[in-house]
């Protein structure tokens, strides 16, 4: 799906959007909530999501990769397992495509089966892994979106594959042959390749096909309505991938460009399209990276303000 620039931009835009989120750590202690600061000495969550998750990246590179294995993969995975002694605390990336959840019936446990980059296949325990999900239908794996706009993918694949093979003749028509005599399939092949090579190219577009005695009749097949129409359908269709990953159409240049309008979108699309992946993130993160005790009074939380970013003008009018 990758090849098609309207999903791409749709993968970008969310994965981009919640990684600039600042993800904070909160502790609400009588009627009071303040932001838990970053500290290196101690190396507390909120240094781990602020500041370094792990010793490779940064917290962009790691919220957006892990919303993009979330949109692609309909799952996302981060281990923090225990560290060894004199080590510090980190929060690894797991890949989707080589993890799996693994219900125990016996006991109801889920444990993760993940194979490392090295070979190794480990099972983690349900407690050291966030995983993040969409579309599930059974509480254990997700569905990503590009499943569901499969159908939808493959027509524009197809679509934009014969748009490529049609321009890339310098737009002219294939055609049918009639040979005198019977012909072989190399030879077949010779008068297909002398024709296409006599013909091809833009500067030959249009221009008289000269065939010798041996061809007795040439009859170009020329593009029907319905074809040029779905060649032209390409516009509807990036609507309708657009509406998979619900995307306002003028984040993609596309509808209205009126400020105002767009003002309104962009709080639609926060509370529309990327409050799910948050609050799923924020769930989950409480769940896995704090301890019981932390739970009950400190949580996980995005800043959406972030988003919500206004001119000078409009904030003035606020204050």
């Amino acid at each position: 799906s990758k090849n098609i620039s309207t999903a791409y931009r749709c993968i970008n835009i969310i994965s981009d959007d919640l990684a600039k989120m600042p993800f904070q750590v909160f502790a609400s202690r009588n009627r009071n909530i303040d932001r838990v600061k970053p500290s290196a000495m101690f190396q507390n969550i909120a240094w781990l999501l602020e500041v370094s998750p792990n010793r490779w990246m940064n917290p962009f590179v790691f919220k957006k990769t892990l919303a993009q294995w979330l949109i692609t993969w309909g799952d996302a995975y981060a281990w923090m397992p225990v560290p060894p002694p004199g080590m510090r605390r980190e929060i690894f990336l797991l890949k989707a495509s080589m993890t799996t959840p693994v219900f125990e019936s016996s006991t109801g446990d889920i444990w993760y089966r993940t194979t490392f980059e090295n070979g190794r296949t480990e099972y983690l325990p349900s407690v050291e892994v966030f995983h993040a999900m969409i579309n599930s239908t059974d509480g254990i794996s997700g569905k990503s979106v590009i499943s569901y706009a499969r159908e939808s993918l493959g027509r524009q694949l197809g679509a934009r594959d014969t748009q490529a093979r049609f321009y890339s003749q310098g737009l002219n028509p294939s055609g049918i042959m009639w040979v005198n005599g019977l012909v072989e399939k190399d030879a077949r092949e010779k008068i297909r390749n002398a024709y296409e090579e006599a013909m091809s190219g833009s500067d030959n577009a249009y221009r008289l096909a000269i065939l010798d005695n041996k061809i007795t009749k040439f009859e170009p097949i020329t593009m029907k309505p319905v074809d040029a129409q779905f060649l032209e359908s390409i516009q509807e269709n990036d609507v309708e991938i657009a509406d998979f990953f619900g995307m306002p159409l003028h984040k993609l240049n596309r509808g209205k460009q009126a400020y105002n309008s767009n003002e309104q979108a962009n709080l639609e699309y926060l509370n529309t399209t990327l409050d799910p992946y948050l609050v799923q993130f924020e769930q989950e993160g409480n769940l896995k990276w704090l301890t019981r005790e932390e739970q009950t009074y400190m949580y996980c939380k995005f800043n959406r303000d972030a988003l919500l970013r206004t001119d000078a003008k409009t904030r003035s009018e606020v204050i």
